[in-house]
């Protein structure tokens, strides 16, 4: 008898973390864009170009989205160049994973979708950087019960891109984080608390018995 109340006591641990439906995680509007920093404004300053974000729960990335367009510098716009896109838990750090890279073909707003992606995050803060010769677009964001986006970052590789030399730009990277949150479920608790005062209950009463 006892084994089976230790075998419904497992099911419900084994319960005890569900992980819900995929789906956007954090996003901004991707539809409406405005002109962010550039990566690159002229050909001997790139820049360096990192969105904040942190997760209230581990999951798993498996798409993310961002929109690029050309350089304008000046007034004028620069030819298309190409970019990568990283993730750091740090700004300053060498990347914990690269995401992909891509080239620019069109002088206009562009969505870059990397997907196919398993990046197992724990809750925290982290870094997407992007590095090349494009402009990481700007829009507005909302937060969620996944998580926020925080600051957006810059900064000049041609002087140092160690953590004591990024800047604080004002906005919001255009950026759409899809994937799977992992979190725990009230009404497994519940059930899991149910089930540990019931085997409780079993053990004393087998104590008290002659």
């Amino acid at each position: 008898m006892l084994s089976k109340h230790l075998l419904a006591i497992a099911v419900l641990l084994a319960a005890s973390t569900a992980a819900r439906a995929d789906s956007i995680l954090l996003g901004t509007n991707m539809s409406s864009t405005q002109s962010g920093p550039s990566l690159c404004p002229s050909f001997s300053d790139c820049q360096i170009i990192a969105q904040q974000f942190t997760l209230t729960s581990a999951a798993t990335i498996d798409q993310i989205d961002v929109t690029m367009q050309s350089v304008i510098f000046d007034g004028i716009t620069l030819p298309s160049g190409g970019f990568g896109l990283s993730l750091v838990s740090q700004l300053g750090d060498v990347a914990d994973d690269n995401i992909g890279s891509a080239v620019l073909t069109s002088a206009s707003p562009t969505l870059y979708t990397f997907s196919d992606l398993d990046l197992q995050l724990a809750a925290g803060t982290y870094y997407l950087e992007a590095s090349g010769n494009v402009s990481w677009l700007h829009s507005s964001a909302s937060d969620t019960a996944d998580g926020n986006f925080g600051s957006a970052w810059m900064c000049d590789p041609t002087i140092s891109c160690g953590s004591e030399f990024w800047q604080q730009v004002g906005g919001t990277f255009s950026t759409q984080i899809d994937g799977t949150a992992i979190t725990p479920e009230p009404s497994t608790f519940a059930l899991l608390s149910l089930g540990i005062a019931g085997l409780t209950g079993v053990v004393r009463s087998r104590v008290v018995r002659p």
